[in-house]
């Protein structure tokens, strides 16, 4: 498996933290209105698309691996058959090869060019949540993390959060998520986790409430993709004009 597939896994930036001088108000008071913010703003999302750029850390190996692409986002509401909210997020990474992965809360379909997709079951759903930070409910991970105000400036704001419940804690040291403080969405997510291992995701030129189709994200659709996808042969190049014989 290719290490850019390791967004389904891991990461971290460490950001600066801002320090509480005599008489501040409690850390919980001063991020209650940015959540506010983020959580109107995540009500009104129904489809995020963006181009994305990741950083993969492994120090075991001390190797970084950098990759980007396009990544899309799809929240589907409740309904008779599927009676809570979904969340499908799909990867298509363009460098440094062609790959794909799909999160879609049951399952995790991965595709490298040249083999064939597979699909696991997603046992991890925290993971994919955390990477979604500001698409989907921020009051969910409070329930799993200490939210607090890493750094903060006119445009920009950033979260961190420190796993409070056994589950978060058995994965992540800390996360950090960066919102734009014009649109409030998010432009980057960055955990780290126990084992050392970082993961900087940034996304740019986001697209928000455009029509995406659900099927995307399926394993079908992937596997037409594929087969739809042909290796064109470089035209071997023009022979050059036979010399005109002298006279």
């Amino acid at each position: 498996m290719s290490r850019h597939h390791l967004i389904v896994l891991t990461g971290s930036l460490a950001l600066c933290s801002l320090a509480a001088g005599p008489g501040a108000p409690p850390a919980q008071d001063l991020v209650a209105p940015i959540l506010q913010h983020i959580n109107a703003r995540t009500r009104q999302v129904t489809t995020f698309s963006a181009r994305f750029r990741q950083t993969s850390v492994d120090p075991t190996f001390a190797e970084t691996d950098a990759s980007s692409g396009r990544m899309c986002f799809l929240k589907q509401s409740p309904t008779d058959g599927q009676p809570a909210t979904t969340y499908l997020v799909r990867f298509d990474y363009l460098v440094p090869e062609r790959s794909v992965t799909i999160m879609n809360e049951a399952k995790v379909i991965l595709w490298q060019q040249g083999a064939v997709p597979q699909e696991h079951a997603m046992v991890d759903n925290l993971t994919m949540r955390t990477l979604l930070s500001g698409l989907t409910s921020m009051e969910e991970l409070r329930e799993q993390f200490l939210i607090s105000i890493a750094s903060q400036s006119n445009t920009r704001v950033t979260l961190k959060l420190t796993p409070a419940s056994d589950i978060a804690r058995r994965t992540f040291r800390e996360l950090f998520v960066t919102f734009d403080t014009h649109s409030w969405l998010p432009v980057a997510v960055q955990q780290n986790k126990l084992n050392g291992e970082r993961v900087t995701l940034q996304f740019e030129e986001p697209l928000v409430n455009r029509s995406i189709s659900a099927e995307l994200f399926t394993l079908a659709f992937l596997k037409r993709q594929i087969s739809g996808m042909q290796v064109r042969k470089p035209k071997p190049a023009p022979r050059p004009p036979a010399p005109t014989p002298a006279r």
